[in-house]
C-alpha cells in the first residue's frame, strides 16, 4: 500500500509570519519535496529566490518544491497537483488571515479520495505577540483558529517582555489546552516536531485527550464534569467529561451529529476516547467544526469501560451534554 502523504496546514492572522514559516520549513528541509498551496498570493509569497520555472499558477521551486495559488475549487487544485510531473512527499496549506481551518480540514478527512492518499499531519496556528491582544478583541477568527489547531506558535517574541509572553501562553493553553504550544518565535524551534507531528493518529489524540489539565475538578454523580475557567478565554472555554460506563453506540452516534450539526457555530473542536457496549476496544472521535470521524484506537489493551471526552468553543451548553451523555450510557 502506497505511503500516505502528510498535510500541515498552517494558519494564523494576517501578519503572524505563515509564509516566513512556509520558507522555513523549505530552506531547512531541503531532501523533502514539498508541494505548497497559498491560498492567496500578497505582499509576501514564497521565497523568489527559490523560484524556477512557472507553467500557469504552479510554479517549480529551485530545490525540486512546487507551489500554487488557490485560484479556483480547492480539490480542483489538488487534483493538479496529483497530476503534475513534479512529485512531492509532503503538502504544506496556508490558509487567509481570516480562513476558517474546518474548510480546508474537510477535503482529509471526508469523501472517497484524498483521506486515502493524503494523511493530515496538523493545524499549525501562527500567534503574533505583539499584536494579539488588539486582533484578538476585534477579529473573532483567530478564536477559532486556535481552537481548531494541534500546534500553537507564538512568534514575534522579542517585542514583547517575558511577563507579557508568559500571560498570553496561559491564554492560549486556556483556549485550547490540547494544543502543543511553543512559547518562542518559529525560528528557534526545532522544525521536525511540526513537520512529524501526526496530530490526527489515534495515539496523538488518545495523548492529547489524556494530557488534559482543567484548572479545577467538580464531580457530578458517576460522572466528572471538569471545566476551564474563562476569564482569561474571551468567550472561548474547554469542557471536559469522564465516565466510568460504556456509551450505547447507536444512541451515541446520532446523537453527536444532531449535536454538531446544531452546535457548529458555537462548538470548534470535540476530541473523545470512548468505550461502547458490546464493542471489543475503545474508540476515537474527532470532531472538526461540523466534520465527525469515529476510529478504533489500536492496540488498546486497558480493559475498562472509561469514557473522556473534551469540548471547545464558546457558550458551551455545559448542563444539556452532561444530562445527554447521561442518558446514553448502557
Amino acid at each position: 500500500m502506497k505511503e500516505k502523504i502528510p498535510v500541515t496546514i498552517v494558519t494564523g492572522f494576517l501578519g503572524a509570519g505563515k509564509t516566513s514559516l512556509l520558507n522555513m520549513l523549505i530552506k531547512q528541509h531541503p531532501f523533502t519535496k514539498f508541494a505548497i498551496i497559498e491560498n492567496e498570493f500578497g505582499e509576501l509569497s514564497v521565497d523568489g529566490g527559490l523560484l524556477a520555472t512557472a507553467k500557469e499558477n504552479i510554479f517549480e521551486l529551485s530545490n525540486g518544491c512546487i507551489c500554487c495559488s488557490l485560484q479556483s475549487e480547492f480539490s480542483t487544485v489538488i487534483d493538479r497537483l496529483l497530476s503534475s510531473p513534479y512529485p512531492f512527499n509532503h503538502l504544506l496549506i496556508e490558509t487567509t488571515g481570516i480562513a476558517n481551518p474546518a474548510t480546508v480540514i474537510r477535503p482529509f478527512l471526508e469523501g472517497d479520495k484524498f483521506p486515502f492518499l493524503f494523511e493530515l499531519n496538523a493545524v499549525v496556528c501562527l500567534i503574533d505577540a505583539n499584536n494579539y491582544k488588539n486582533k484578538s478583541n476585534n477579529f473573532h477568527e483567530i478564536h477559532r483558529q486556535i481552537a481548531m489547531s494541534d500546534t500553537l506558535i507564538i512568534n514575534k517574541t522579542d517585542l514583547i517582555t517575558q511577563e507579557e509572553l508568559n500571560s498570553l501562553t496561559k491564554i492560549l493553553h486556556t483556549k485550547n489546552p490540547m494544543a502543543t504550544i511553543f512559547p518562542n518565535s518559529y525560528n528557534s524551534i526545532d522544525t521536525r516536531k511540526i513537520l512529524q507531528a501526526y496530530s490526527y493518529r489515534e495515539q496523538q489524540i488518545a495523548s492529547s485527550i489524556f494530557s488534559y489539565t482543567p484548572n479545577h475538578t467538580e464531580h457530578k454523580n458517576d460522572s466528572q464534569l471538569i471545566t476551564q475557567p474563562t476569564t482569561l478565554s474571551h468567550t472561548i472555554e474547554s469542557v471536559a467529561f469522564e465516565y466510568e460506563t460504556a456509551f450505547d453506540v447507536d444512541t451515541f452516534s446520532s446523537w453527536i451529529r444532531m449535536f454538531v450539526t446544531l452546535n457548529q457555530q458555537t462548538i470548534f473542536r470535540i476530541k473523545g476516547i470512548l468505550c461502547f457496549a458490546n464493542l471489543p476496544g475503545k474508540f476515537i472521535l474527532q470532531v472538526v467544526g461540523d466534520i465527525v470521524t469515529f476510529e478504533s484506537l489500536p492496540d488498546d489493551t486497558e480493559k475498562n469501560t472509561s469514557s473522556k471526552l473534551v469540548f471547545i468553543g464558546t457558550s458551551i451548553p455545559k448542563t444539556d451534554i452532561e444530562i445527554s451523555l447521561r442518558n446514553m450510557l448502557a
